[in-house]
């Protein structure tokens, strides 16, 4: 799997921009939940959606300052503390 790096890069902007609002930053850093990107498909595929979604989140996690990881919600955090162990 590879991750678009014009994304990740553009989180970066967003994120060292100081006039952009706290709480917009947050909500950009908000994956959408495994049922919503089921929707997405006429084939529901459970835990290659959970893959993916891993990856996105770990992908960010590792592109980003940790000063930012305070926008990613606790529940992902968790995921995210789990994601840097196993490196």
């Amino acid at each position: 799997m590879q991750f678009n790096m014009d994304f990740l890069e553009a989180l970066k902007v967003l994120m060292d921009d100081e006039k952009v609002d706290t709480g917009l930053k947050a909500l950009m850093l908000t994956l959408p939940k495994e049922t919503e990107f089921a929707e997405q498909f006429k084939i529901i595929d459970p835990q290659g959606i959970a893959v993916v979604r891993q990856y996105l989140l770990e992908s960010i996690a590792n592109s980003l300052p940790r000063s930012f990881i305070p926008f990613i919600s606790r529940k992902s955090m968790r995921c995210l503390s789990c994601c840097r162990r196993r490196y």
